[in-house]
Order: structure tokens, then C-alpha cells, then sequence
């Protein structure tokens, strides 16, 4: 059988086609011109790096990295930005984010500037790094000194940093945004962990705990998410010149030189023993052993008040302290650690739990109200006055039918807190973190300390219900 020859116009069409270019990919060549706007900034900014070197000579005065410019006499610190080019509306998570964050889409401005330099350029300033905020570890507030942030795009006046973000329910702007240094933290070879880990942030909008600033709330990323968007003032095309300045707060006296306070009240029972540092670069303490609730309350607001401090708390108490008697104290500094023109109280100390774990959700009591089933550890005082520990594990069985299943508790006497931790593992459902336990308000925390501590580390969640 003979193959049909194509006529010579086919194969002169066919010919022409092959010779023609590939359409061009639109994403490519979108990533391209990023690449090489990117490319041209990076290039400006040797540039300037190299002409700061010479007119920011003095030392004294000027600290000068890529992208960086700290002024002793000016108390600022400059740093070269550019605009992510991120719509209004979009949601947004960083005001201000480095090079290898990876998170462009949620910010509205981004930096070749390394965030060690910028760590360093406040430590020229005289700023101490402060704390993030670590919810793993009960740190619900960030602690660092206040910064003023503005930024100015392309020769634009400059304008406070919060004005590019508005609130997604009301639409207003943070104009008034202000932050808190907190640092960073250094890991195992030196460097700043936002360099090399996590999104990259600088200036989030909500509790980052690997982060150079953040803000002076507690704001967990959980709940706060998509509640802050790119304001239409940061209606930018991508890779503007930008330069993002901080202002470190300036503090004249007779106020202190710092506005982070770092207190520490412990409770007695008929009161509490309180000491904060007036003045962290003297030493100088205020004691007042003893002190009242009325006294703690006066003293604590004075802090907050007349002295303009953030006042990070300490809380923990003594041996002989009833769970009761603890109950009334959580409560009265929960009154005053409600936002953030009260007190802040602090992680916990070593072996206490955090003070809010004898404040809990009063459904909890009933297991038909709760969506899942921790175990239980209950106390009771024998009529010698010996402590009576049990272990309570609640089984949930689904028949397939009904909507909620049984649950069928099993009783678990326990001699020992030894004993403790090997039980739950065992029982706790999906290894959930949390631990309900029943006691009378009559236990002294002596008694139930000692089976407490071997919990405390694997399940921070414990909430303590008083009978």
C-alpha cells in the first residue's frame, strides 16, 4: 500500500511553524522583570553602602550596613525598603519583612537589609533587646522598649507605618500603631534566627515569637488572622524605593530610662511580698513586704501610670498558700492584666504553673460540655489528713448512631506522683496537652505541688477546678 505524499504547501507551512518562537510564558517572564528590579535595587544599595562609608565616616555617630543607617544624633534608624506591590484588601501580616522571607503576598514592605544589622543598629542606639512573646512557654506579651515607625515610598513625606494597614471590620487605619523591640533570638552559632528561620518578620501584625519588633498587645496569629488588610494607602506598584525609619522612644527625666519594668509579687497569703526595679541601669529596688491587695493594685498602677512603665509581672507564691486564698489573688491580677494598659503578667517561674490555670472555664466541670475528654486528677483529704490522689480517664464510645458518645470514666487510685506522668501518656486522648484537676480550696499548694510537677512540662494546659 502506497503512503499519500503531503502536497508541498503542507510541508512548507509545517516548516514555517517549527521556525516560529515559542509565545512567551507570562509568569516567567513576570518573575524575570522581578528579578531584575530586585537586581537593581540590590545594586543602588552597594552603591549607597559604599558613598555612606565615606560621609558616615564617624563612628561615634553613624552605624552603616547594606541597607542600613543608624544616627546617634538623630536616634533613628534608617532602613532601605521597597514595596511588595500586595493589593488593598489583601490580608495583611507584616508591615515589613526581609529578603528571604517568602511571605511578599501578606506584607507591604520588604528589605535586602539583614535583620542581625538592624539588631545591631539598635544596640548602637543604646536599645536592649527584649522578649517575644512564646505562648508555648505561657509568654503572652512581647517585652521590648517602644518604636516609632514611619515610612516614606519613592520621595513621598514619610507616614506613621500603620497608616498602610487598616482594620478589616471598622476600616480604620493604625495610625497610632506603635512597637516593641524585641531582638530576635540568637541561636546556637550566633546569627538571628529571623534571618534563617520563620517568615522572615521584622514588623508583624500579630504575636510572632521569631521576630525583630512587634506589637505592644496580645495578638495570637490564630485568632487576629485576616482581621488586619493592606490599607488603600499601600495602593503601590511592586519594587518602589522605600526607606522605613524607627525612632526609638525617648524617655526625659524623672522618668526611668526604660519603660520595661521587670516586677515580682509573691503571695503569702495574708498578702504579698513585691519588689520592682525603679531604675534598671542603678539597681535601686522598691520593696514592700506584706503589702495588701489594696497596696499591690496602688503600687502596680502608680507603674503603669505616673511612671509610664510596662510592667511585666512575676507572679508565683508560697508553700503554705490555700488554693482558695490563691483563687482570690489570680483573680485580682487578672482584673488588672486585661489589655495593655494594665499590667503584663509573665511567663511563669520554674515549677509554678501560670497564674490563669486556677481561673478556668466553669463549663469544663461538666464532660458533657466539653469537646474533648483530658483526664481528670482528683484530690481528696482522708479524715487524718492525708491527701487522696485518683486518676479519672474518660473513654468516649461512638455506637454510629447517636450524635454524642458515651463516656465512661475509669478510676485509677494513684499512690505516687511518680506514677503520673507514664498514666497519662497512656490515657490522655491524642496527647492532648491539658490536665483538669479537682481539689478542695482548703489544699495548700504544698500538697499539691509535689503532683503538679511532674505534669507541668508535657501539659501546660492544667486547670485547676476548686470544690
Amino acid at each position: 500500500m502506497k503512503t499519500a505524499l503531503l502536497p508541498l504547501s503542507a510541508l512548507l507551512a509545517a516548516a514555517a511553524l517549527a521556525q516560529e518562537p515559542a509565545a512567551p510564558d507570562p509568569y516567567l517572564e513576570a518573575e524575570a522583570k522581578k528579578d531584575a528590579a530586585k537586581k537593581a535595587l540590590s545594586d543602588r544599595l552597594d552603591a549607597d553602602l559604599a558613598a555612606r562609608a565615606v560621609s558616615c565616616a564617624d563612628t561615634n555617630r553613624f552605624f552603616v550596613a547594606k541597607g542600613v543607617l543608624a544616627d546617634r544624633v538623630k536616634g533613628t534608624v534608617e532602613v532601605d525598603a521597597f514595596t511588595t506591590g500586595t493589593l488593598p484588601g489583601s490580608i495583611c501580616e507584616f508591615y515589613f519583612i526581609t529578603l528571604n522571607s517568602g511571605h511578599d503576598y501578606e506584607a507591604v514592605f520588604q528589605t535586602f537589609a539583614f535583620a542581625s544589622d538592624l539588631a545591631k543598629a539598635f544596640e548602637f542606639l543604646g536599645v536592649p533587646a527584649g522578649r517575644s512573646a512564646d505562648y508555648p512557654e505561657m509568654r503572652f506579651w512581647s517585652a521590648g522598649e517602644r518604636v516609632a515607625a514611619t515610612a516614606s515610598v519613592d520621595g513621598a513625606p514619610p507616614r506613621p507605618l500603620g497608616v498602610f494597614a487598616s482594620d478589616a471590620a471598622s476600616g480604620a487605619t493604625l495610625d497610632a500603631q506603635a512597637f516593641v523591640y524585641v531582638g530576635g533570638t540568637r541561636l546556637a552559632d550566633g546569627s538571628l534566627d529571623v534571618d534563617s528561620q520563620g517568615p522572615g518578620s521584622i514588623v508583624p501584625d500579630y504575636n510572632e515569637p521569631q521576630t525583630l519588633l512587634d506589637i505592644p498587645a496580645k495578638a495570637p496569629q490564630g485568632v487576629v488572622y485576616g482581621k488586619t488588610l493592606v490599607s488603600t494607602n499601600a495602593a503601590f506598584a511592586a519594587f518602589l524605593p522605600a526607606v522605613v525609619t524607627f525612632a526609638p522612644e525617648k524617655r526625659e527625666a524623672p522618668l526611668s530610662p526604660r519603660r520595661v519594668a521587670d516586677d515580682k509579687a509573691t503571695f503569702t497569703g495574708d498578702g504579698f511580698l513585691y519588689a520592682g526595679l525603679r531604675a534598671p541601669d542603678c539597681g535601686e529596688l522598691l520593696t514592700k513586704p506584706g503589702a495588701s491587695p489594696a497596696d499591690l493594685v496602688k503600687r502596680l498602677s502608680e507603674r503603669v501610670r505616673d511612671e509610664k512603665r510596662d510592667v511585666y509581672l512575676s507572679f508565683d507564691w508560697t508553700p503554705a498558700v490555700t488554693l482558695g486564698a490563691l483563687k482570690n489573688a489570680a483573680t485580682l491580677l487578672q482584673t488588672l492584666d486585661k489589655d495593655e494598659t494594665g499590667i503584663r503578667v509573665d511567663a511563669p517561674p520554674a515549677g509554678f504553673p501560670y497564674y490563669q490555670f486556677i481561673l478556668p472555664d466553669e463549663e469544663w466541670r461538666d464532660r458533657e460540655k466539653r469537646l474533648s475528654q483530658p483526664c481528670e486528677l482528683r484530690f481528696a483529704k482522708t479524715e487524718d489528713g492525708a491527701v487522696r490522689a485518683t486518676l479519672v480517664a474518660i473513654a468516649e464510645i461512638w455506637d454510629g448512631e447517636s450524635l454524642k458518645p458515651t463516656l465512661v470514666p475509669e478510676e485509677i487510685p494513684l499512690a505516687s506522683p511518680a506514677d503520673l506522668p507514664a498514666l497519662l501518656e497512656e490515657k490522655t486522648p491524642r496527647q492532648l496537652p491539658v490536665v483538669l484537676v479537682f481539689a478542695p480550696s482548703s489544699l495548700a499548694w504544698s500538697e499539691l505541688a509535689p503532683w503538679l510537677e511532674p505534669v507541668l512540662a508535657g501539659y501546660p494546659g492544667i486547670r485547676l477546678f476548686l470544690d
